[in-house]
């Protein structure tokens, strides 16, 4: 009887034992992160002219799609600039076509009518008047450009936030007004410990669940960082790092970024950039990266 008892007694501390090493291997070498954040590109909008706000077709958190008007400036000033511009453009183009005649007729002269001084006179003159009715015309499409920029329209897809403006203000010419979220540039950023890329390959499908709730979400991953800052060890005053002496029993592993790409997100699931999440990389990817790393050739140091 008391063999019975120690060989079950044992056989529960080898299955203790057995299950923390798993444990073990699963928490500290197993691709996952409940560090997962939603991302997405945030596109800042500034009015690109000065002037006093007309109207502003959209609230906050609408959905707009790209070329959507936003809000609309007092184009006023900017008709009578484009007016005053074609007018200087007309009046250059006049000056440029007589001068340029002038200049046909004494070349047509013979040498006893004009001199040879006054002939290169008159076509440098009419090359000046061409170069003002050059500049006149650029003016004239930069008068039209300012003209159109009085109307702000969305450049992508996505949700306007941070509205900033209203009616009746003075819009100021590159201050930011509001922000659209890029609606396609939606994506998850996970943060893995560094021991865990060996088991991240490119293209490796993931398992995403929100902290919000919800079903889980699927993707894959497209790039690994890389690159991170050493916070640890900043630049000291005369350009070297400065290194800090470490006296800790034990190394922790660094967090890289991973980006995955998201598929087809239900449409009634609200993905607000900021969201938490937890991330795992499906366990096939796993084993084909650990048989990609079986059948990788071996590193030689080239010696002899």
């Amino acid at each position: 009887m008391s063999v019975v008892r120690v060989f079950a007694t044992l056989l529960l501390v080898a299955s203790a034992v057995w299950c923390t090493w798993l444990l073990w291997q699963y928490y500290f070498y197993s691709p996952w992160t409940r560090d997962g954040r939603v991302v997405a590109n945030i596109i800042k909008l500034a009015p690109q002219v000065s002037g006093q706000i007309t109207s502003v077709q959209v609230r906050e958190n609408q959905f707009v799609k790209k070329g959507d008007i936003l809000f609309t400036i007092d184009d006023v000033p900017y008709q009578i600039a484009v007016r005053t511009a074609e007018a200087r453009m007309n009046s250059a183009k006049a000056t440029w076509e007589m001068k340029q005649s002038v200049s046909d007729r004494m070349n047509n002269l013979s040498n006893l009518a004009v001199t040879a001084q006054q002939q290169e006179d008159a076509r440098l003159a009419a090359a000046a008047a061409e170069a003002d009715y050059q500049t006149a015309v650029s003016q004239l499409d930069h008068a039209k450009l300012q003209l159109s920029w009085t109307v702000s329209r969305a450049r992508a897809d996505g949700w306007v936030t941070n509205i900033n403006l209203n009616p009746g203000d003075y819009a100021v010419m590159g201050t930011q007004s509001m922000a659209i979220v890029d609606a396609a540039s939606l994506r998850i950023e996970a943060y893995f410990e560094e021991t865990k890329l060996f088991f991240i390959p490119l293209g490796a499908p993931a398992s995403i669940y929100l902290m919000a709730g919800g079903p889980p979400l699927t993707g894959k991953v497209s790039s690994i960082a890389r690159g991170i800052e050493d916070i640890d060890n900043p630049q000291g005053q005369a350009g070297l790092l400065a290194v800090k002496p470490n006296y800790q029993w034990i190394r922790l592993a660094q967090r890289i970024p991973v980006r995955i790409e998201l598929d087809a997100v239900p449409e009634d699931l609200t993905l607000v950039s900021g969201m938490t999440a937890t991330v795992v990389i499906e366990p096939e990817a796993q084993e084909q990266a650990a048989q990609g790393q079986a059948a990788a050739p071996a590193i030689t140091s080239g010696k002899n």
